[in-house]
């Protein structure tokens, strides 16, 4: 599991003030002040630090650990601590539970009852700034592009860019060069024929093409442009629902696909002739 991110605090920060918890204060490095026990640390004051301010310099989708949010009175607290400060038996046991960091309410037994109450809730919003998560959420946050809905401020600075590679299957072969090119060119790759193997979407009888046809459909919405690199019928689909969700497109097929211009006439008709509404971008 990923740790907290400075923009899912922010939202947890609503949460709970709006189920009548208050926690408007953030402190980080709480434990460069800690007690000593037996087996771990107890927290200390760490630094006051402006959230909003955080989020500016470092980016909502950053991550943070061995913070706490507070009452204004002190009275209310969460803190997000590592596991090194715990001791290694408590460390083993969230281990075990799928944790990576240890989310604890400190000294009000009606806090810590709603955190019981509303453990995966609280969770989700403080790693992601959402309820739900999805499959491209990871994808996203594993390239470093994940930034938290609503969010204030986005990371300031130039962020790689996820490419949806719309290729057809007889050029099924060129998929590493295209996956390079994408890479060569400042974006980061996302190939249906990589994330979503024949055999077990497509060619599986258990899924088939129309199901398969919906998660790359799905995956042209979470990317953040679309590149065409041949034609087909699967990536004239591709296409038009990029179209409709008004993705970034650039075309490519002159480069990868030398049978683009007599496929699309074959099948142009069929789906709206979209390259019409296109302004060309052909490398």
């Amino acid at each position: 599991m990923a740790r907290p991110i400075l923009g899912g605090i922010k939202a947890l920060q609503r949460f709970v003030a709006e189920a009548n918890f208050p926690m408007p204060v953030f402190r980080t490095d709480i434990y460069d002040d800690a007690t000593p026990i037996p087996f771990g640390e107890i927290a200390g004051n760490g630094r006051l630090t402006s959230l909003d301010k955080l989020i500016l310099e470092r980016g909502a989708g950053s991550e943070i650990i061995d913070c706490r949010i507070e009452s204004l009175d002190r009275r209310l607290a969460i803190q997000f601590t590592d596991f090194k400060h715990l001791g290694c038996f408590s460390a083993d046991q969230l281990i075990e539970q799928g944790f990576d960091y240890s989310l604890q309410a400190l000294d009000d037994p009606d806090l810590d009852h709603f955190m019981r109450e509303n453990a995966r809730k609280i969770d989700n919003l403080a790693q992601w700034g959402k309820l739900e998560i999805r499959f491209f959420d990871y994808i996203r946050r594993m390239c470093g592009l994940y930034t938290p809905p609503n969010a204030e401020t986005v990371k300031i600075g130039v962020s790689t860019t996820l490419v949806y590679c719309a290729t057809p299957s007889r050029i099924a072969g060129k998929r590493d060069e295209i996956c390079s090119f994408i890479v060569d060119n400042g974006g980061l790759p996302f190939h249906p024929f990589y994330a979503f193997p024949f055999q077990y979407y497509e060619g599986h009888p258990n899924v088939g093409r129309e199901k398969t046809m919906a998660v790359c459909l799905e995956a042209v919405e979470n990317c953040d442009e679309f590149w065409l690199f041949g034609i087909s019928k699967g990536t004239l689909e591709e296409l038009v629902h990029a179209i409709k969700k008004g993705k970034k497109i650039k075309t490519f097929m002159e480069k990868f696909d030398p049978d683009w211009r007599t496929t699309y006439q074959e099948l142009g008709d069929q789906y709206g002739n979209p390259l019409n509404t296109l302004s060309k971008r052909i490398l």
